[in-house]
C-alpha cells in the first residue's frame, strides 16, 4: 500500500474513533449511505460520462450542549469513463474523508450540511484506439495527485427515525499539471443525492 493510500486510511480512522471533543451521552450511532452522482462539465472533460456513484460510512455525533449535528464520515466515489470518439476511456475514483456539520433551518425534518473534505483521486485509463495514446497522456491505473482539500454543502432531511435523504454538492481540488498528467482547466465539481441508514 502507497503512503498516499495509509495516510488517508490513517486519517479516515483517526476522524472516526478520536473525537474527544464530544461527550459520549451525545453519540447516537452509526450511518451507512449510497448517492447517485453528476458530474460538472469540466469533470466530464475526463470520464466523457456524467454520472456516478457513491458509498459512505460514518458516526452521528451532536455537539456537546447544543442542537448541531456531527458526522466525520469515510466515502469511495466512482466515475465510471464512457469511451469516446478516439477509443480511449478514463475512470475515476475518489476516497475521501469528510467532516460535516448538520445544522437545524428551523424547518422541522430540514437541516443545512457544510463541511471539508480530504481526498485522493486515481484514475483508469486506456490508451486511444489506432494512435496508442489517451488524450490525457494517461496509461494505466495511478494515483497522480497529493492529498486534496475539498468543500461540501447542501440539505439533509429526515425522512424517518433511521432514513435521512440528503443532497450535496462536492467541489475538490484535482491538483495542478505534472509532466505525466495533463488536467487542463479540471476543477471536479458534482452533486449528490441520496440516503443513508442510521443505526
Amino acid at each position: 500500500m502507497n503512503s498516499k493510500l495509509k495516510t488517508l486510511w490513517i486519517a479516515a480512522a483517526a476522524t472516526l474513533v478520536a473525537l474527544p471533543s464530544l461527550r459520549a451521552e451525545d453519540v447516537q450511532g452509526m450511518f451507512v449511505g449510497g448517492a447517485v452522482t453528476v458530474a460538472n462539465d469540466s469533470l466530464k472533460k475526463v470520464t466523457g460520462k456524467t454520472y456516478g456513484v457513491n458509498l459512505n460510512i460514518g458516526l452521528d455525533r451532536t455537539i456537546a450542549d447544543t442542537n448541531i449535528g456531527f458526522r466525520p464520515a469515510f466515502g469511495v466515489t466512482w466515475l465510471p469513463g464512457k469511451v469516446v470518439a478516439d477509443g480511449s476511456k478514463t475512470s475515476l475514483t475518489n476516497l475521501q474523508i469528510s467532516t460535516d456539520l448538520i445544522v437545524p433551518t428551523g424547518i422541522d425534518r430540514l437541516h443545512l450540511v457544510t463541511g471539508i473534505s480530504l481526498n485522493l483521486w486515481r484514475y483508469l485509463a486506456s490508451p486511444a484506439t489506432g494512435t496508442g495514446e489517451n488524450p490525457w497522456g494517461l496509461d494505466g491505473s495511478k494515483a497522480p495527485n497529493k492529498l486534496k482539500f475539498g468543500f461540501r454543502g447542501g440539505l439533509d432531511v429526515k425522512i424517518t427515525e433511521k432514513w435521512t435523504a440528503e443532497v450535496l454538492l462536492q467541489m475538490v481540488e484535482f491538483g495542478s499539471p505534472t509532466a505525466d498528467v495533463n488536467w487542463k482547466n479540471i476543477n471536479p465539481t458534482w452533486i449528490q443525492a441520496g440516503v443513508k441508514y442510521h443505526f
